[in-house]
């Protein structure tokens, strides 16, 4: 504590337990120092089909880090990442950025592909503003 002209006034250090240099109010996970901000989103998707397979790849989102892993899901309908359901979990929790599809859709059908990003901080959204709803029970 400090004394200024007889009113009294305190000062708090905030604690940095991984020493990242960030405290413990702006990390969001302050017991690793490879994980201080929230899981990013992937916007890059792209994919070609390559006999029967879907063969998809993206970026590492910009702000990715070291220790973020991807989860790569498929719908047969873009509603079920807003809660429809039949969302299915063609990778989980890997550092790669691209995965194979062997699966067909049927005659007149697609699939639905989006991939999010998990950290130590998190479950990353399916895309900005859109969280991660159902999604959230793929587990490796």
């Amino acid at each position: 504590m400090y004394t200024d002209g007889g009113s009294l006034w305190s000062r708090t250090i905030e604690p940095d337990l991984d020493g990242d240099g960030l405290v413990e109010a702006c990390d969001c996970n302050d017991l690793d120092v490879s994980q201080s901000a929230p899981a990013a989103i992937v916007d890059s998707l792209g994919g070609e089909r390559v006999a029967t397979d879907a063969h998809l790849s993206w970026q590492m989102p910009p702000a990715a880090g070291p220790g973020d892993a991807f989860t790569v899901l498929r719908a047969a309908s873009a509603e079920a990442y807003a809660g429809g359901g039949g969302i299915q979990c063609l990778a989980v929790q890997s550092e790669d950025t691209d995965v194979v599809d062997a699966a067909t859709p049927t005659v007149g059908s697609a699939f639905y592909y989006v991939v999010r990003v998990d950290n130590g901080c998190g479950t990353g959204p399916l895309a900005a503003g859109r969280p991660a709803g159902e999604a959230e029970d793929c587990q490796p």
